[in-house]
């Protein structure tokens, strides 16, 4: 079948068109447009959009180098190619330097489907490169707002100790401003004993540890028990600074569940449609783990990472989030690296329980078809496994932007239809127990 292309000539010669079509329909179904003058081609490329534009090299009143510079100049990267009749390899190269995607002498026609192929697929790369910048900024983006907004002091310093950058949350630890911190030294910042314990920490950073301890720190008529996690930065090995972040954990839970809550409805934002999946996947996942009788200290890791599992979309753009179609294969690719995303941000905390591993493992399945891994069976740790069937029930009942809500038995059934294949039977065991105890008559999605 003929791919359908949309084509706008910028030629003072018809006979050359219709030549140039001639060939071009073997191959294609051609819509196309011709153009003499650049006032025509300007208001012409504004008013539609083309899949190539095909433009001899010498006009009467201007040259088609003139068009692709103004083009370029305008952030139009619409496929450009130079049919022409002969030019010198010297401006042929020009043409390519300032943008052309390739150029074809008239006299080799049968060049230009091929031509126009490849400048298509490379049209294609480049949008893909677009995309991706845009997403690298957007979570650039989220970056820096994280690091404003974070409850945790966080902190930056160079080779010497002297503070690069301080996030809110720190200036209200130490009470200053950030002109009495930047460029400052531990002496210049906090009282004596202290600076030396910071000093100690620093000196092990910048050595290449990565360092994490218990501070009694003592400032301003009050004391707190701060977790202080200090990291190299290096660039081609060599450490050029440290990165830090001082967590009070004088109310330990408190913070705790503050920092979940606070990640939870950031990653709710980017996706609307799953507002309070998390929390009720994490309950649910509770409730599964009560029924198989999993220790308290099990239940509350399971119970913190269930609250986190999603933690990784706040890096994958919102719009495939909430897309309501069908995603393509390479979309699909992209929303499966959450798992992986979401578990390297919890490696830098240091949890009692492998939480990274839990969220990394959420997505597998017993018989390996699962990811990111295609971990099997046991290899699947069992605290994954029950955030497996709690986010899967929860995805199937509630409403999402591709498909409506299902009863709770079309889920029920859709997993002991697997259950002892993909998923673990004594979790969907203990998850009928869990249905029958009426769990889902109590208001479930209020």
């Amino acid at each position: 079948m003929k791919k359908n292309i949309s084509i706008i000539f910028i030629e003072d010669n018809l006979d050359d068109v219709e030549l140039t079509l001639y060939e071009l329909k073997k191959h294609f179904n051609i819509h196309y447009k011709v153009v003499e003058s650049r006032e025509d081609f300007f208001f012409e490329i504004n008013q539609q959009n083309y899949d190539i534009i095909l433009a001899d090299y010498k006009l009467p009143d201007w040259t088609g180098m003139e068009a692709l510079q103004w083009l370029r100049q305008n952030n139009n990267l619409t496929p450009f190619i130079l049919v022409t009749g002969a030019i010198g390899e010297e401006t042929a190269a020009e043409c390519i330097r300032e943008g052309a995607d390739n150029y074809i002498l008239k006299e080799n026609l049968a060049r230009l489907s091929t031509a126009i192929e490849q400048a298509q697929a490379n049209f294609q790369i480049k949008q893909g490169r677009d995309r991706d910048k845009a997403a690298l900024e957007e979570s650039e983006e989220l970056l820096r707002a994280v690091f404003e907004s974070a409850i945790d002091a966080i902190f930056t310093k160079n080779i010497q100790g002297e503070f690069l950058r301080v996030n809110e949350a720190f200036k209200k630890l130490v009470k200053l401003d950030e002109k009495q911190i930047i460029n400052k030294k531990n002496s210049d910042i906090y009282p004596e004993a202290l600076a030396k314990i910071y000093e100690r920490l620093d000196q092990l950073t910048l050595k290449g540890d990565t360092v994490t301890e218990e501070v009694i720190h003592e400032m301003n008529d009050q004391r707190l028990v701060l977790q202080v996690n200090q990291v190299p930065i290096r660039k081609n090995s060599h450490i050029f600074g440290l990165c830090g972040i001082a967590r009070d954990i004088t109310s330990t839970q408190q913070v705790l569940d503050g920092t979940i809550s606070a990640i939870t409805k950031m990653v709710e934002q980017r996706d609307p449609y799953t507002s309070g999946h998390q929390l009720r996947v994490s309950e649910l996942a509770t409730a599964i783990a009560k029924e198989m009788d999993l220790s308290p200290e099990q239940i509350k890791g399971l119970q913190l990472a269930a609250s986190l599992h999603d933690i990784g979309k706040a890096f994958i753009p919102a719009e495939l989030l909430s897309k309501p179609s069908n995603l393509t294969e390479a979309e699909t690719r992209i929303i499966r690296q959450h798992p992986v995303l979401g578990a390297e941000i919890l490696r830098q905390i240091p949890f009692p329980w492998p939480l990274a591993r839990f969220v990394e493992e959420h997505h597998e399945k017993m018989d390996g078809s699962g990811y990111p891994k295609g971990l099997v069976g046991e290899q699947i740790s069992l605290e994954a496994r029950i955030i497996c069937i709690a986010d899967i029930v929860d995805s199937i009942i509630t409403h999402r932007p591709y498909r409506p809500a299902k009863r709770l038995e079309v889920a029920l059934v859709e997993l002991k239809l697997q259950s002892g294949i993909k998923f673990d039977p004594n979790v969907i065991a203990a998850l009928d127990k869990v249905v029958a105890n009426s769990y889902f008559d109590q208001g479930y999605l209020k």
